[in-house]
């Protein structure tokens, strides 16, 4: 949250003699190309798709989720009231569930799953401006956005198996993004969601003890991300 903190303060303190510039210079909603910066925060949630623990497939859970963050930097060409915009950024967030397990005997265990993710996202989004009228727009965006993880950066966390260090094989993900955008001069404030399409690893947790054993234990899902961020027309 600190982080958070100071990048939002960052991106205001910047806004004030861009603020002042923008009265002189040409508005960013009339720019044929925008580009900027944003920071925001992300929360997380898992949706199980298969959850299974040995023999026992498990139909109900609960899920938590603590708040994360996102940098971005992104570029933007304006068509008339329709835009498409790239870039790249930063997020890193963190989700977990909780669930009871039964084991081949019938007792019953309080377990919990985790996720610490790092990666790197590109997306391609197409937006139109429902108001745009100097100095404010209002506009409407959806698009694909691919997420890259971190080799170092992702991990799994398993309360069910001793000391069994997990490990997963995290890919590439296919995620859809919509949301709504505010600007006002050239600041911008936009609030959207993230849904994965394509699931975040094939869900078989291993040990890397070759040591030990996580035979049977499926956590296959997709991801959400409700996510706010503030940015600034550079």
């Amino acid at each position: 949250m600190r982080t958070i903190r100071a990048l939002a303060l960052a991106l205001f303190i910047a806004a004030v003699p861009a603020s002042s510039r923008a009265q002189i210079e040409r508005s960013t909603v009339s720019r044929r190309l925008n580009y900027g910066v944003t920071a925001g925060c992300g929360s997380a949630i898992m949706f199980m798709q298969d959850m299974r623990v040995g023999g026992y497939e498990v139909e109900s859970y609960s899920t938590s989720s603590d708040i994360g963050f996102i940098i971005s930097a992104f570029g933007r060409i304006n068509i008339d009231r329709h835009y498409i915009q790239t870039g790249l950024s930063f997020c890193h967030s963190k989700s977990s569930i909780s669930f009871k397990y039964e084991d081949p005997e019938g007792n019953m265990h309080d377990q919990v799953f985790s996720v610490d993710g790092k990666s790197f996202q590109i997306p391609l989004i197409f937006g139109f401006n429902v108001v745009k009228q100097e100095p404010y727009s209002l506009s409407l965006y959806i698009g694909p956005k691919v997420s890259f993880p971190l080799s170092a950066g992702n991990y799994s966390y398993y309360s069910g198996f001793g000391s069994a260090d997990v490990v997963e094989n995290f890919r590439a993900v296919l995620n859809a993004t919509a949301g709504v955008n505010l600007s006002i001069s050239n600041i911008q404030l936009c609030f959207g969601y993230d849904l994965g399409i394509t699931f975040p690893s094939d869900g078989i947790l291993r040990s890397q003890n070759p040591d030990e054993s996580l035979t049977g234990i499926v956590m296959k899902r997709r991801t959400g991300v409700l996510y706010f961020s503030l940015g600034l027309f550079l």
